[in-house]
């Protein structure tokens, strides 16, 4: 944070933090002499995960404003936004950061095994590769990154994630 000029050793910077849902919470910090406080000095607080709900995932904002001992006070800093999001996709308790679900992964057309059609493609190479059908847990988003990772016979791997392979659909 930038301190505004005049701030001095003793003050108290104060941020706001406030979720897109729920209530706000205030995180003081005083301003010690060690502290660059000269012309547009700065300070790092650090807010306590303690201050946060148990699953803090969401969108907040955070502004701060500086008190002098005599209780006078700066401008309210414009707000800066940020996100937190620890819960994994399937963690179904994510207080106790439990993930139940997985993906679960299938080959439909691999029943009988993957035939030279299917492994080559049609006439004109159409449809080359296998599919495969990822199912999600829930809880994952948009912007979650899918990464399919394949071992062959001799124990190498190859991982893929959806770029810049082809995915057809997203049901």
């Amino acid at each position: 944070m930038i301190l505004p000029k005049g701030t001095e050793a003793g003050d108290t910077v104060t941020l706001t933090v406030t979720p897109k849902e729920g209530q706000s919470f205030e995180v003081p910090y005083t301003v010690k002499g060690t502290d660059d406080v000269t012309g547009s000095g700065s300070v790092t607080v650090d807010i306590p995960t303690t201050k946060f709900p148990s699953n803090p995932d969401g969108a907040y904002t955070v502004t701060a404003k500086v008190t002098d001992p005599a209780g006078n006070s700066s401008a309210t800093s414009d707000a800066a936004n940020f996100t937190i999001d620890i819960t994994a996709p399937g963690d179904t308790n994510p207080a106790v950061s439990g993930v139940e679900e997985a993906p679960e992964v299938s080959i439909p057309e691999a029943d009988k095994g993957v035939n030279n059609t299917e492994w080559n493609g049609g006439e004109n190479q159409e449809g080359a590769g296998i599919q495969v059908k990822v199912t999600l847990p829930s809880g994952t988003k948009a912007g979650d990154t899918v990464t399919l990772t394949v071992t062959n016979a001799d124990d190498t791997t190859k991982v893929f994630t959806t770029e810049p392979y082809k995915v057809k659909n997203v049901i």
